[in-house]
């Protein structure tokens, strides 16, 4: 399987990172499976995915947001991620981010606006 650094058209401000999976033309979901005999992880057509991840902190933080999301609008920081080579994303956070829950500080957004009010597990769930 040859990995495209191309994203597909349909990605925007309301993408989230599951969207890597897609430049591999990978059929969601993913499980575990034995693919030739050793135990593997399948697209949902069996076609085996390696996946390459990276870690994305700060949900896990004081602030309760991932890092950068001041700095740069997220679509770019996700491009850079696809032409670093990476399709999957590891998520970071606490109990803390689950259970309180708190509303981002907008400070933390400026880069991306369309997520100032939203609080951390809303912003979790779009990456």
């Amino acid at each position: 399987m040859q990995f495209r650094k191309v994203l597909p058209p349909s990605i925007s401000c309301s993408h989230c990172a599951k969207d890597l999976l897609y430049i591999q033309n990978v059929s969601l979901p993913l499980r575990s499976a034995e693919h030739n005999g050793k135990m593997a992880i399948v697209d949902a057509s069996g076609q085996r995915v390696k996946l390459a991840c990276l870690n994305w902190y700060g949900f896990h933080l004081v602030d309760h947001v991932i890092n950068g999301l001041d700095r740069q609008p997220a679509d770019d920081i996700i491009r850079s991620v696809v032409d670093m080579g990476f399709n999957c994303i590891r998520l970071v956070y606490s109990m803390d981010t689950l259970y309180l829950n708190p509303v981002i500080d907008p400070n933390r957004l400026t880069a991306n606006p369309e997520l100032q009010g939203m609080t951390s597990m809303e912003v979790h769930t779009l990456y």
